[in-house]
């Protein structure tokens, strides 16, 4: 990530799951069939205490679009973990009946500078994670 800010070298990529047969766990204990997944800061270069956004999508079939998935949580690493506020939700549905589910969680900078990685918690598949920076102002 330091290469990236400070030398212009390659930039890192956001956690992804694709092309993928999994089943992810609802609130309610039901088993939605999903096929891809993302996690992804934006933007992955901040100033201390700045806010920023964690985005989650979600492909799978029709039925995840009502799906109660409150249980997904988010979270930046520290000792003990930031939990981010509870996420606007949306879906885009195509004309096959797949959907892709997206949760926006906003989040603020750690304080002070350093590297620091957001994750998310999706039941009974994996967590996903995305790293970010914090640069001095």
């Amino acid at each position: 990530m330091l290469r990236w800010v400070l030398l212009g070298g390659a930039e890192p990529t956001k956690g992804v799951l694709a092309d993928i047969q999994a089943r992810l766990r609802s609130k309610t204990g039901d088993l939605f069939d999903i096929s891809a997944a993302s996690a992804e800061l934006k933007p992955n270069v901040l100033t201390p205490g700045s806010q920023g956004d964690f985005l989650v999508e979600l492909h799978g079939l029709k039925e995840l679009k009502l799906a109660d998935l409150t249980n997904i949580q988010a979270f930046r690493d520290a000792a003990p973990a930031v939990v981010f506020m509870p996420p606007t939700r949306e879906v885009e549905e195509d004309a096959a009946g797949n959907v892709i589910v997206r949760f926006l969680f906003k989040f603020d900078a750690p304080a002070e500078p350093g590297a620091f990685s957001a994750n998310v918690y999706l039941p009974g598949v994996t967590i996903l994670s995305d790293t970010g920076v914090v640069v001095p102002q």
